[in-house]
């Protein structure tokens, strides 16, 4: 992930707040990158929960940080994401997310499309 010049304060430290969108964007290529050959799935996810740990400042510079997710738990209506921003194998931040699928009709917590929730199950072995 690129640092952008707006994402920085004076002392060229990424904000706090925008760790949020770095790890929102992992989240979203994630689940792109799940889903790119499953049939198009029209199911709704929200964050219930996002924790984050602020390990190292993150300095504007010219390359890219590395930034992965990783689905640590599927549940019947939940799935906990784990990510992390790392310098080589330096961990800057790390989070937790809780997400919740939902019904589209209801928009009540409901169990995952079951074609996504076995591809979730065979890519990180759950």
């Amino acid at each position: 992930m690129q640092v952008r010049f707006s994402d920085v304060d004076v002392y060229r430290h990424v904000n706090n707040v925008v760790y949020f969108e770095y790890f929102q964007e992992s989240r979203i290529r994630l689940f792109m990158d799940l889903s790119r050959d499953l049939p198009r799935i029209e199911q709704p996810v929200v964050v219930a929960h996002i924790e984050v740990d602020y390990l190292a400042p993150i300095l504007l510079r010219a390359e890219p940080y590395d930034c992965w997710t990783r689905v640590a738990r599927i549940g019947r209506t939940s799935a906990v994401l784990e990510s992390e921003i790392v310098d080589g194998d330096r961990p800057l931040a790390r989070a937790r997310v809780v997400l919740v699928f939902v019904d589209p009709q209801t928009q009540q917590p409901a169990e995952p499309d079951p074609v996504f929730r076995r591809r979730l199950q065979e890519v990180f072995d759950l």
